[in-house]
């Protein structure tokens, strides 16, 4: 059986993004930054023998940007822990 929803209050935050959603008003960078910080969707590159730290992004959404490739290839390479040997990293 379902739960309800009839207790559960939004807060002003979900609110204003539902509302921007129906006003078809795209939500700025800094505030897919905000939520990629709240999910905690940070990806770690590591060296290729994965004991030194290389650089960290917030988002899958900013790793894109710094590698210059398909987000699928870096959701992939996250989801299933797979080398990037071409580059000498692996996420």
């Amino acid at each position: 059986m379902a739960a309800s929803s009839l207790e559960y209050k939004h807060t002003k935050e979900s609110i204003a993004i539902m509302s921007q959603i129906k006003k078809r008003i795209p939500i700025t960078d800094t505030h897919k930054d905000n939520i990629s910080i709240s999910k905690d969707t940070s990806i770690y590159v590591y060296s290729f023998d994965g004991f030194i730290l290389i650089n960290t992004f917030i988002s899958a959404r900013k790793a894109v940007e710094h590698f210059n490739v398909h987000h699928q290839l870096i959701l992939r390479h996250t989801k299933v822990k797979n080398y990037l040997k071409d580059n000498g990293f692996y996420l």
